[in-house]
């Protein structure tokens, strides 16, 4: 390395150097996640999540005979009600790691909305965003159980056999 030249522009530079040489590297702190990381983990575990909840619904449309004939049929040692059960769990992790995908990006969705969708609006402030994220998730549920209660009024066992 060449020494540097006694200029006045030089000097900071020299300080720099002899202070970096001089001092110990200092510990560092708590190192802290960043959210791309914690984004791309959210987002291998939908994946995966996604990938499993394919393989079970093939499985059990494809493999199984009709649940009305699978009687005494197992995969794996489950039957096939379990099999359902399982996929019906897979299908509430998918839908919860939808949840939190949408948590991390609600504010990147609110300014879509706000500058691409309605672009004669302004931006809403994080609080404002905070309770448009809480009633859109207590609309979408509303609309599900809703959906949920039509479907008991509309079931019908089958006559009975005589």
């Amino acid at each position: 390395m060449t020494p540097l030249k006694a200029t006045p522009a030089a000097e900071p530079a020299r300080a720099a150097a002899a202070k970096r040489t001089d001092e110990p590297a200092k510990p560092r702190g708590k190192r802290r996640v960043s959210m791309s990381v914690v984004n791309f983990w959210v987002d291998v575990a939908i994946l995966a999540a996604l990938l499993l909840l394919i393989w079970e619904s093939a499985t059990l449309q494809f493999i199984f005979p009709a649940p009305t004939l699978a009687g005494g049929w197992t995969l794996f040692g489950l039957t096939y009600d379990q099999c359902r059960d399982i996929e019906f769990a897979t299908l509430c992790t998918f839908s919860l790691g939808i949840l939190i995908h949408l948590m991390l990006h609600w504010n990147w969705v609110c300014s879509v909305i706000a500058t691409q969708i309605l672009p004669d609006s302004e931006r809403p402030d994080e609080g404002m965003q905070t309770i448009y994220g809480v009633a859109t998730l207590i609309v979408l549920l509303l609309l599900i159980g809703a959906a949920i209660i039509v479907a008991l009024f509309f079931v019908h066992r089958p006559p009975p056999t005589l």
